[in-house]
């Protein structure tokens, strides 16, 4: 039986998962690469085919402005899966491009004050 506490955390960790997607989508529509960089931890990774990892927001600001400068849309994102445990989290979700869609694997950290952020991600197609 499921307890009471599980679905609480479930019901949270998704909740701010699809609120973080969103507050993603409109930040990159806007082009804003710092912003879309918060939805990461200061330590995060993000990890592209072909190309070496980005560590941290200031890097990974970087690589989106380098996305947008390369004409990258971004539409929607759609969650396929998601789970928590504690303070980790996954998520698989695809990202809904202009004419093209990729599929993304998040590993998520709550922290102290009980926020979700991206701690590793990587494209995987």
């Amino acid at each position: 039986m499921t307890k009471m506490a599980d679905i609480s955390e479930a019901a949270t960790f998704r909740n701010q998962l699809d609120a973080l997607s969103i507050q993603f989508v409109a930040d990159f529509k806007r082009r804003d690469a710092k912003a879309c960089a918060e939805a990461y931890t200061d330590d995060a990774l993000l990890m592209l085919p072909g190309a070496a990892p980005i560590r941290g927001r200031i890097e990974i600001a970087a690589g989106f402005q380098a996305a947008f400068d390369a004409g990258r849309v971004v539409e929607r994102l759609t969650t396929t899966r998601a789970e928590s445990d504690g303070n980790i989290g996954y998520a698989v979700q695809t990202v809904h491009g202009k004419g093209e869609d990729g599929t993304v694997m998040l590993a998520l950290r709550c922290d102290e004050d009980g926020i979700w952020l991206v701690c590793c991600e990587a494209v995987i197609a």
